[in-house]
């Protein structure tokens, strides 16, 4: 979604993050680079690379890699309109087969400064799976204390808490994936927080007997960290907590009868997240 709110003083992003939780551990990557706007438009690309390494279970290994390609146009009265595409491959054998594809494109038309109107199609949606869906995202506020964006199927709120040295911090792609987080403020060296997880993953097994089965991981985790920022350009984030209620499941869709189910040991977890912005 980059590109979409705004001329951000950033132009390029980097983010990573390792997660080492017993018999499933995962590690992302992902970058975006905003071209300089250009009169009365801009272009934008993005990568993410995801990797899910399992060790003393049945279940296959998964990789993620996906390339996105923005272009935004202004037009009058800061109105624009936005188009968002992504092509990947999400396999335990990625890019060996064409049926194991992932594509994505959104059509964005933000009709005022508030208002941002959108229509979406994925191969690879949890529910209503290559099914086109309109959406919508109303811009209540955006700064580093303040944000609230509420919408379909984007939520980020953002807020103190009376004023106080909390706030708390609500993430979402709806129906399926939420973060909520509770950070104290109060202190100048770091900022301890409380954070709790749903997660929802979706990838196809090169050996399924049916195209439209997909194979759905999905946890919940909650966690005790602290977050360290320097500036606004670098940020590094450290986690403990536990995962639970672990498992992968095959289905043609998130609420779908399940053909095969893997329940996953609850357990510990660590995690490290670092992201920049220059």
């Amino acid at each position: 979604m980059i590109g979409l709110f705004g001329d951000s003083p950033f132009s390029s992003s980097l983010d990573a993050e390792a997660l080492l939780a017993g018999a499933v551990d995962s590690r992302t990557l992902g970058a975006s680079h905003l071209f300089k706007r250009n009169e009365n438009s801009r272009f934008g690309v993005s990568g993410r690379y995801l990797r899910l390494q399992n060790s003393g279970t049945l279940v296959p290994e998964f990789t993620g890699l996906t390339g996105s390609l923005t272009y935004q146009r202004f037009l009058q009265n800061e109105r624009s309109l936005s188009v968002i595409s992504s092509y990947g491959s999400a396999s335990d054998k990625p890019f060996r087969d064409g049926r194991d594809s992932t594509f994505m494109l959104n059509m964005l038309y933000r009709s005022s400064p508030k208002w941002i109107w959108l229509g979406n199609y994925s191969n690879n949606r949890p529910f209503l799976n290559n099914v086109p869906l309109p959406g919508f995202l109303y811009i209540g506020e955006q700064s580093r204390e303040r944000s609230v964006m509420l919408g379909f199927p984007f939520v980020n709120y953002l807020s103190p808490i009376a004023g106080g040295p909390f706030s708390i911090r609500y993430l979402a792609v709806l129906p399926f994936n939420h973060r909520l987080k509770l950070s104290y403020t109060g202190l100048t060296l770091f900022r301890p927080f409380l954070a709790v997880e749903q997660l929802t993953q979706v990838f196809f097994d090169s050996s399924r007997r049916s195209n439209g089965l997909r194979t759905f991981w999905f946890e919940r985790r909650g966690a005790l960290g602290v977050e360290k920022s320097f500036g606004p350009v670098f940020r590094i984030e450290f986690q403990a907590g536990a995962a639970f209620d672990r498992e992968y499941f095959v289905a043609r869709s998130f609420r779908g009868s399940a053909r095969e189910r893997w329940n996953i040991a609850d357990t510990g977890f660590i995690g490290l997240t670092l992201r920049t912005l220059f």
